[in-house]
């Protein structure tokens, strides 16, 4: 799921418009079924509006948890080629060297800045799981082991990224 309207032009995603899938999930709420969201964010044609549509979205719905991506397109697939411009061998092999070692992407007509996207994320997973009604949840569903397992977990650690003087270091969990 996304809130831009772009994504269904890549093919073998399968994605339902928003309120279609507002729908679905008020349906399974109301016969107490669960649901969860998985949505991709950062297309390389996405606008910050739609970016910020996808999130209101989130943020809104009756999910019981969800789970963002940031999107990153895999050679072989179409949106590779298109992106990187496999009909061009000299540019193709360029943006190929880009990616792998400056971990830079061909630059697309709505080019959003890599770190505003990484913002994104992390605001929208912080800004979802802090909500009252999710953490209950989530202290219903939860086992006692599964909580140190949370807190040694790379993507919460990323969560709580720490900066000292422009070096980047996680939290260390184990020793707390």
């Amino acid at each position: 799921v996304t809130g831009g309207p772009h994504v269904s032009a890549l093919g073998d995603l399968a994605v339902s418009p928003l309120d279609v899938v507002r729908e679905k999930v008020a349906i399974l709420k109301a016969n107490g079924i669960f649901t969860s969201g998985f949505f991709i964010i950062g297309f390389p044609d996405e606008t910050v509006e739609e970016m910020e549509e996808t999130v209101r979205y989130i943020l809104a719905s009756n999910l019981v948890r969800m789970q963002i991506s940031i999107f990153a397109p895999y050679p072989g697939s179409e949106e590779f080629a298109r992106l990187f411009h496999e009909e061009d061998p000299a540019a193709y092999r360029r943006n190929v060297e880009n990616y792998l070692w400056r971990g830079e992407m061909p630059v697309t007509p709505v080019q959003m800045d890599i770190h505003a996207i990484q913002r994104c994320f992390r605001n929208t997973y912080l800004r979802f799981y802090t909500r009252p009604s999710v953490i209950l949840s989530l202290l219903r569903d939860i086992r006692p082991r599964q909580i140190r397992d949370i807190f040694l977990h790379s993507g919460f650690q990323r969560l709580f990224l720490l900066k000292r003087n422009a070096k980047s270091t996680y939290v260390d969990f184990k020793n707390v």
